[in-house]
């Protein structure tokens, strides 16, 4: 039986207030499909596949892996890598993913996984559209950078992208262009421009995240009791971000391409 990932049936995942991963169906409905207490990092596959890391530590370090496709169904990644603290879907069903030594590692649905890259202390990363972006210094020892690399015959090669604002929560759009946050602001980084540029107006407090595929959304610092406001970013007036109606402490957006 062939199982069509359900993971871009959806613009926007979450995890809940209460650790659940859950589709945003619309503003006043979410679709759970885990149990509370389950995910801390979330990221969807380009096919669909929905990979999340545990709440449950990795032996190795990190939190351990575990993917969907039926949103039934959880599978646990179970091997001598290590686990993650950050992850991204990748191609395919895959994933990639930041170890808490700083190194990126990748896996897909099939088991396999392999280390692609050492000793760069990486502290964040993410990946769309052929291109990775990540956090590290330059030169070893150095002060950590924006950096933009390609990878081919398992060789990276990576280039600074030249801004002085450099952010944290990277999030790679279907363009291959980077956002993140930086002064409590979500900013975009586009490199065929060379250009960084505040993202979107309309947020009156500090945003804690942003994710962007096909679509974009980020979160702010206005707790409450289900969580942290989740707004969407408008193509109005410049770009607006919209408040959704709904709470999260985590948001990955998906290659979700109906209207």
């Amino acid at each position: 039986m062939i199982v069509v990932p359900i993971g871009n049936n959806y613009r926007l995942w979450i995890i809940a207030s209460d650790g659940s991963v859950c589709a945003v169906v619309n503003t006043s409905q979410l679709s759970p499909i885990s149990d509370p207490d389950f995910a801390v990092g979330l990221a969807i596959s380009p096919n669909g596949t929905i990979w999340a890391l545990s709440t449950q530590p990795d032996p190795q370090g990190g939190s351990g892996l575990l993917w969907t496709q039926d949103g039934t169904t959880w599978s646990a990644i179970n091997n001598s890598a290590p686990g993650g603290i950050q992850i991204a879907g990748y191609v395919n069903d895959s994933c990639v993913y930041l170890t808490e030594d700083g190194d990126i590692y990748f896996q897909d649905t099939m088991g396999n996984n392999r280390q692609l890259t050492s000793g760069l202390n990486i502290t964040d990363m993410d990946f769309g559209a052929g291109y990775f972006w990540a956090i590290f210094p330059a030169t070893p020892g150095g002060i950590p950078v924006l950096q933009v690399g390609t990878l081919a015959n398992n060789q990276f090669s990576w280039k600074t992208f030249n801004t002085s604002m450099v952010p944290q929560g990277l999030s790679v759009s279907y363009s291959g262009d980077c956002y993140g946050i930086y002064a409590n602001t979500p900013y975009g980084y586009y490199q065929y421009q060379q250009q960084t540029a505040e993202f979107g107006s309309g947020l009156n407090v500090s945003a804690l995240q942003v994710t962007f595929k096909n679509w974009a959304y980020a979160i702010t610092d206005e707790p409450t009791i289900g969580g942290n406001p989740v707004y969407a970013w408008v193509d109005d007036q410049g770009g607006i971000w919209q408040a959704l109606g709904i709470n999260a402490q985590f948001v990955a957006a998906t290659f979700y391409s109906g209207s």
